[in-house]
């Protein structure tokens, strides 16, 4: 039996107890992300899959022309298997894999892409920026690829319902390794998804 001769003792005994608690604590998972061009567009898709929750999105933005392209999807995992909608009306399902995620889009038009997204590097995958400006709330999406690539689109929240975007008639710059982009309307840092 340990005795402990004073509240001082205690409290220092009590201090180390909870370092030693919080460090076997699991750490929060950072997400995995997927990201490819998509045959038949020159839109990219990425894909962040932290545990059982799925943030996807596809743009065909550069930094010289502005998206016709860009779908934001969320929602979670069924298995290994992936059903989401866009506020838009596209559709994105896949399959996850050890060698990534195999799918389709289709927009809303009807178009239809496959894709095959392999796991991208540290550096790569989908980011995200939200920032007010004014009374309006824009949302800013990066897909970046191992090899330098981008894609991205900006919009803003509002007009056509909860979470619609429209998308801004400017071209989004490239995404630097800051993560912070200067637009006409403000500065946005940006975030990988899920960590």
């Amino acid at each position: 039996m340990i005795f402990i001769r004073s509240k001082k003792s205690a409290l220092g005994l009590l201090v180390i107890l909870m370092v030693v608690l919080t460090a076997c604590q699991p750490a929060a998972s950072a997400a995995t992300h997927y990201a490819a061009a998509i045959s038949g567009t020159e839109a990219f898709i990425g894909i962040a899959i932290s545990g059982q929750e799925v943030t996807a999105y596809v743009c065909d933005g550069t930094d010289t022309t502005v998206a016709t392209i860009s779908e934001w999807f969320k929602g979670t995992l069924s298995g290994d298997s992936i059903e989401l909608s866009s506020s838009g009306g596209a559709q994105l399902t896949g399959n996850l894999a050890s060698a990534g995620v195999q799918g389709t889009v289709v927009l809303a038009d009807g178009q239809t892409f496959a894709f095959s997204a392999a796991p991208a590097g540290a550096e790569a995958g989908l980011f995200r920026a939200e920032e007010t400006f004014g009374s309006e709330s824009y949302v800013a999406g990066w897909i970046v690829l191992d090899d330098g690539q981008q894609r991205g689109g900006m919009g803003y929240e509002g007009g056509g319902g909860v979470g619609k975007l429209a998308i801004t008639p400017i071209p989004i710059p490239r995404l630097p390794r800051t993560l912070k982009v200067v637009t006409s309307l403000g500065e946005f840092s940006a975030r990988r998804v899920g960590g």
